[in-house]
C-alpha cells in the first residue's frame, strides 16, 4: 500500500478540500510517530517528507491508523470536534493495537 492509496480511500469516505501535500505532510507525522513511539527510532533519523509512491511503515490491516491520523486532522482543522474526538479515539486505538502487535512479533 503507498500514500497515494491512503489518500485516494480518505478522499472518497471523507470529502475534504485539503490538498495532496498537506495530507503527505500529516501521513508523514503520522509515520513519524509510529516509527519513533512504537519503532524506537531517534527523532533525527525520521525523514521530513514522504510522497505519494512511498509506504508507510506499519503493514496492512494496522495501516488504517494512518486513515485515522487523516480523519483527525480533516475534522480538527474543519472544527467539527465532535467528529475529531471520534476520529483521534480511532487514531489512537488503532495505535495501541499495532504496538501490541509489534511488541509481540518483535520479540518471536
Amino acid at each position: 500500500m503507498t500514500y497515494n492509496q491512503i489518500i485516494n480511500y480518505v478522499d472518497l469516505v471523507h470529502p475534504n478540500s485539503f490538498d495532496q501535500n498537506t495530507k503527505l505532510m500529516w501521513l508523514c507525522e503520522a509515520d513519524g510517530l509510529v516509527r519513533a513511539e512504537v519503532h524506537g527510532e531517534p527523532p533525527a533519523s525520521l525523514p521530513e517528507k514522504v510522497t505519494i509512491l512511498d509506504s508507510p511503515s506499519v503493514p496492512v490491516p494496522h495501516v488504517r491508523l494512518y486513515s485515522y491520523y487523516l480523519f483527525a486532522m480533516i475534522d480538527f482543522l474543519l472544527s467539527d470536534y465532535d467528529r475529531y474526538k471520534i476520529s483521534s479515539e480511532m487514531f489512537e486505538k488503532a495505535m495501541e493495537i499495532y504496538a501490541k502487535w509489534y511488541i509481540r512479533h518483535a520479540e518471536a
